[in-house]
């Protein structure tokens, strides 16, 4: 699926365009079939994992594969074995079909997955995975048929792939992002006494490594934990974490005495 830049630059200023005035689901939906249309796929499936939860996050899924395609997927729960959503995961680079099975998949899997998509004409395609702040991630996924144009390999399309699939998850963001909420927040010996428990540290060692008593490292603990709505250190670190309040805790540690 490979694209010379001089042939999609004036594609590109049209997704750019629409791109920022994308207000809804379906706009993000013809976001997402403009930007097919521009690296020249027959199909897409997007999804968007938007929240901060661990067990059961917020996911947004839009497809134009057919739905009798996308019903035998589901129902087969293809999910858990497909390689190219296990690369998505692991990987920040674009990817077409066959490099995220080589990476990622096992011939056994690869033969309960991909003649899914074979039935339905769909024989090669690129993954585009883009991790987000906190934890989000999304997935854009293009197939193309038998007798598309032969692809000359992902690094000629990577760059276009990245970029268009990056201005995809800002205004796909900006559409389905929860309405925002308050924000607790910690102060920077909270911090502290958070990122080093994330390290395994004990109240006594991250007290010896700050220079404070236990019992103080203590207090901001349980201060964090009241603050984020949990019981225990552990389920603070990881919130924390998923909201984004950890990013700036490693630059204020000193170093370890």
């Amino acid at each position: 699926m490979s694209i010379r830049a001089v042939d999609i630059r004036p594609a590109l200023d049209t997704v750019e365009r629409y791109a920022d005035r994308v207000t809804d689901l379906a706009g993000v939906r013809r976001l997402c079939g403009m930007i097919a249309t521009c690296l020249r796929a027959d199909a897409f499936n997007y999804g968007l994992r938007q929240s901060d939860g661990f067990v059961h996050p917020e996911l947004v899924f839009l497809s134009s594969f057919p739905e009798a395609l996308i019903r035998h997927y589901r129902e087969a729960d293809l999910v858990q074995v497909d390689a190219v959503v296990d690369y998505a995961y692991r990987h920040v680079l674009p990817a077409t079909w066959d490099e995220a099975w080589a990476r990622c998949g096992s011939e056994a899997s690869r033969r309960r997955v991909m003649p899914v998509f074979q039935e339905y004409g769909f024989h090669a395609g690129l993954v585009v995975p883009v991790h987000g702040a906190c934890g989000r991630l999304s997935v854009l996924s293009l197939g193309r048929r038998r007798g598309s144009p032969p692809s000359r390999g992902v690094h000629d399309e990577a760059m276009p792939a990245l970029y268009l699939a990056t201005r995809l998850h800002e205004a796909a963001m900006r559409v389905v992002a929860p309405p925002q909420r308050t924000i607790p927040g910690l102060t920077g010996r909270e911090r502290q006494c958070l990122a080093w428990a994330a390290e395994g540290k004990t109240a006594w060692e991250t007290a010896r490594i700050l220079g404070i008593a236990e019992r103080t490292v203590t207090f901001h603990l349980r201060n964090a934990c009241v603050k984020l709505g949990v019981s225990n250190r552990q389920q603070a670190v990881a919130r924390a974490i998923a909201l984004g309040l950890m990013a700036t805790a490693i630059q204020d540690l000193p170093e370890p005495g």
